[in-house]
C-alpha cells in the first residue's frame, strides 16, 4: 500500500519509515510476480505433449524441475527476507510518528512544555523505534535531515483556528483522499483479476470439450488453465489481503 506524496515533508523519521514501507511493499509484490510467471511457465511446459524422442522429453522434464527448484528457492528466500514484516511495521511506525507530530503542533502532552517539547518528541521516536525490529530494512532508506520539520514549529506557534484549518487540510483531507483513492483502486483491481481468473477457467472448459470431440489434440488443457486461474487468484488474494491489513493500520 504505497503512500502518495504529501504536500508537507517530514518529520524525518516519518519520511524514512514511509520510504522503507514502500520499498518493502514493492519488493514483496515483485517476488509475487516472479513466482506467478514461473508457475505459469511450468503450466505451459506441462501443456506440451510428450515427445517421442527420449532426449527431448528428458530436457523438458529437467527444465520443469529447474523451474520448480527456482520457485522453491524464491519462496525460502522470501520467507527469510520477510518483506511483509518490514512493510507492516514501517507503515505503522511512520503513521504513529506523524500522529505524534500533530500532537506536537497542538501542544498536547507530552509536548506541551516549550523547552522540553523537542526533546520529548525525539524520545518518542526513539521509544517507538525500539518497539519494532526494523534494522534489517534500514538500508533501504537513510536521511540526515532534521527530525523536527519547519511546518511543525511554524504551525505550533499559530492561532487555534489556523491550526485547525491546517490539520483539516494537511491531515484529515490527505487521509480521506488517500483512502478513497485506494478503495477505488482495489475495487477496480479486484474486478479485473476476478474476470481474468473466470475467463481462464471457461477457456479451460472449452478447450477440454474441443479435445474430447477430437477438434483439438488430446492435451491437458483443463489442468493448464486451472493452474493458471489458481495462480492468478492466489497472487491477487495475497495482494488484497496485505492491502486490507495495511488499510486497518
Amino acid at each position: 500500500m504505497q503512500k502518495e506524496e504529501r504536500e508537507l515533508k517530514g518529520p524525518c523519521s516519518y519520511e524514512r519509515y514511509n520510504k522503507i514501507s514502500i520499498s518493502c511493499q514493492q519488493n514483496y509484490f515483485k517476488i509475487i510476480k516472479i513466482q506467478i510467471y514461473l508457475l505459469l511457465s511450468i503450466a505451459i511446459i506441462s501443456l506440451l505433449p510428450s515427445f517421442s524422442e527420449s532426449k527431448i522429453e528428458t530436457i523438458k522434464r529437467v527444465f520443469e524441475l529447474i523451474l520448480i527448484i527456482i520457485v522453491l528457492s524464491i519462496m525460502i528466500w522470501q520467507y527469510y527476507q520477510n518483506y511483509i514484516k518490514g512493510w507492516q511495521n514501517a507503515r505503522y511506525l511512520a503513521e504513529s510518528i506523524l500522529n505524534n507530530a500533530w500532537l506536537f503542533v497542538w501542544k498536547y502532552e507530552p509536548f506541551n512544555e516549550e523547552k522540553k517539547a523537542t526533546e520529548k518528541f525525539l524520545d518518542m521516536v526513539e521509544n517507538l523505534e525500539k518497539e519494532f525490529d526494523l534494522k534489517p530494512f534500514l538500508y533501504l532508506f537513510s536521511s540526515q535531515e532534521d527530525e523536527i520539520s519547519d511546518w511543525m514549529t511554524e504551525f505550533r506557534d499559530r492561532e487555534t483556528d489556523i491550526k485547525k484549518n491546517n490539520y483539516m487540510k494537511y491531515r484529515l483531507d490527505d487521509q480521506i483522499k488517500w483512502y478513497s483513492n485506494k478503495a477505488a483502486f482495489n475495487e477496480k483491481q479486484s474486478t479485473q483479476w476476478f474476470r481474468a481468473g473466470v475467463l481462464l477457467m471457461i477457456a479451460g472448459a472449452i478447450f477440454t470439450i474441443f479435445s474430447i470431440i477430437d477438434m483439438l489434440p488430446n492435451v491437458s488443457f483443463l489442468g493448464f488453465f486451472t493452474t493458471a486461474s489458481a495462480t492468478v487468484f492466489l497472487g491477487h488474494w495475497r495482494k488484497g489481503t496485505m492491502s486490507l491489513k495495511l488499510l486497518m493500520l
